[in-house]
Order: C-alpha cells, then structure tokens, then sequence
C-alpha cells in the first residue's frame, strides 16, 4: 500500500520473479508484461489447466471491463497453489464490498494453497477481509490521516509520512519471499 509512485508495482514486479505459480489480475492494463497475457477468462483457464503440471509460470489477466470481473475470480478460486496478485485490489475489494468469490479466496484458499497479494494505494480503502487475513502488510510513502489510523492497527506507523520512493516498512512475517534482498526498513 502506498501513494502513487512510490514503488508498489515494481516492487510486485520483482517479488512475482520470487513466486513460481503467478496469476495476474493486472486491472489498468500496463504494469505486467511477462508470461500468458488474456483478456479472456475462458483462454486464463484453459492456459492455467495446460500449464498446472508444471512447476512455474505467470498468468497475466486484462479485464475488458468490470463485468469480467466475476468471471475471473470464480475461475481463481478453482485453481490451487498458486499465488493470486490483484492490482487496484479496492476496485474489487472496498471497505463497504467485496467481490463474493474474491472474499472466499482471502477466507478461505488457503485450504488450496492460493497466497493473495492486493496491490492499493490507501489503506483505508480496502475490504477488512483483506487485511485481516494478511500474513504481512507492506506500506510504502502514507500521508492520509484515514490510512495511517487504519495501519496503526497493524503496525507502527512513525516515519511513513517520509519514506522515500521505493523504501516500504512491513508487519508481519512471510514465508514467501525474501525481504533482505529488498533492503527491509522495519
């Protein structure tokens, strides 16, 4: 979480290389180029049960448009160890809403092994769900009141008002990644 352009997104874009079952919902349609890109949700499953068996691959989704939206997360919710990134997650995931197969994914895919990663710029725009199931929470650059007393919940919040672009602090512990090689300021 974070303002624009303090490096949410590319630090997505490195921690994917880290995960090896990628599925993408790259909602803007820009920020993920690598792997199987689709707009079409019939072609992300079809390439999704081709590529299962094998250990590795990205899956990069571009809705067409919001309506597909339903579409795509009940076919995420089929699929098993994978790791589930939602860019723009409080489009799909806001504090009064949330997407019904999504809010089953964060409640309950760990049961298939999918890992969700939401990508959001405030804090206090995303469902509870999201983050009370959150093994960590990563924050970039925060300056809104509303965020930074929602992620005083979770963690300390001093010195998010300054961080600079590409700096983040976290809470929590994650057995996915690696933050030394992310120069972790915690």
């Amino acid at each position: 979480m974070g303002r624009k352009g303090t490096g949410k997104s590319t630090m997505a874009r490195s921690l994917i290389s880290e995960a090896h079952r990628n599925i993408i919902l790259d909602t803007l349609g820009d920020d993920y180029s690598r792997g199987a890109i689709t707009s079409n949700v019939q072609r992300a499953a079809e390439y999704y049960n081709r590529v299962n068996e094998y250990g590795a691959f990205e899956l990069v989704y571009r809705p067409r448009n919001d309506n597909d939206i339903e579409h795509f997360f009940s076919f995420a919710r089929q699929t098993a160890n994978t790791v589930l990134w939602v860019d723009e997650v409080d489009r799909y995931c806001g504090p009064h809403s949330i997407n019904e197969n999504l809010k089953w994914i964060l409640n309950y895919g760990r049961h298939r092994q999918i890992s969700t990663i939401g990508i959001a710029r405030r804090a206090a725009s995303v469902h509870r769900d999201l983050s009370a199931n959150a093994d960590w929470i990563v924050v970039h650059q925060t300056r809104e009141n509303r965020d930074l007393q929602y992620l005083s919940e979770f963690m300390d919040v001093g010195g998010l008002e300054t961080l600079e672009r590409f700096e983040f602090k976290y809470s929590g512990k994650s057995s996915l990644f690696d933050w030394r090689k992310f120069g972790v300021k915690n």
